[in-house]
């Protein structure tokens, strides 16, 4: 069953179109050669269709309702502009005992510099703007209706707040690679953010002895490792783990265990996951 939308709505970003469409009601977007959205679905009906015309308006129906708060939700976050956003990040809890999300922030900044001074100074300033609003769009209401989205509406405001084209690009990289075999970050400034948001991560929860077992891995520290290798790889980057993981550790203050033991552990956890997963 083919149906259309209001081309109104082709203003929002074809990523929070597509979300919606797929994820809220199982429909199949309709696309140029080119690539780019055209206002028209595909829907699936499982029982036998008596009248196409009505159930073609039901379906129209329905997804105009999702478009809308879509719609409205866009109109209503670019009201603000992300680096107004980043003192809400407070309120946005990282870990119990780790703080909240702004905290991860500033620390990410210092670690992105520490980063981008090793392997790119050129960037150094792309990169720890990058790397201050990556995580802003984590209080609009866009990513409050559709978690998926991180980084890809952070860059939309992004670009519509006027902010540097390689930190628009920079912040939708960052959370990339999603998962194992997935598209790594193409710039140097989102391979630098998102090597450092991992960094942080890991270190963080090695040092409150939230650690991965044999059976459980509550924050994906495995996956966040294991997309740390491929980018450093991807780079070429030639990376002094007990260093960088130390000044991570570092940076947390005394929330954390720092010791040479921690950072011994977090190494050795990491070139396990190099020699199981990178090596084969």
């Amino acid at each position: 069953m083919c149906g259309r939308f209001d081309e109104k709505f082709l203003q929002v970003p074809d990523k929070v179109l597509i979300t919606s469409m797929r994820e809220h009601q199982k429909y199949f977007p309709v696309v140029k050669e080119d690539g780019s959205l055209l206002p028209g679905f595909v829907a699936v009906n499982n029982t036998k269709v008596l009248n196409p015309g009505l159930t073609r308006e039901g379906h129209e129906r329905v997804l105009r309702a999702r478009l809308e708060d879509a719609f409205f939700f866009f109109e209503s976050d670019k009201k603000r502009t992300l680096e107004d956003r980043i003192d809400d990040l407070q309120g946005v809890i990282f870990q119990a005992k780790l703080g909240s999300i702004k905290e991860k922030s500033e620390r990410v900044v210092k670690l992105t510099r520490i980063l981008a001074e090793s392997f790119e100074p050129e960037l150094a300033d792309t990169a720890c703007r990058t790397a201050a609003l990556c995580k802003a769009d984590l209080t609009t209401d866009m990513v409050g209706e559709f978690p998926s989205l991180q980084g890809v509406m952070g860059s939309a405001y992004a670009a519509y707040d006027k902010e540097d084209d390689a930190v628009v690009t920079a912040i939708r990289e960052h959370y990339m690679p999603l998962r194992s075999g997935a598209e790594l970050p193409e710039t140097a400034a989102g391979a630098l953010v998102g090597m450092a948001d991992r960094i942080d991560t890991i270190a963080g929860c090695f040092g409150i002895g939230q650690t991965a077992t044999g059976t459980t891995d509550p924050f994906g520290l495995r996956r966040l490792s294991l997309a740390l290798l491929h980018i450093v790889k991807d780079r070429s980057y030639r990376v002094d783990l007990s260093s960088l993981f130390g000044k991570a550790l570092a940076l947390y203050g005394d929330r954390v265990d720092g010791s040479a033991k921690t950072v011994e552990q977090i190494v050795s956890f990491v070139k396990g996951r190099f020699v199981n997963d990178c090596v084969r």
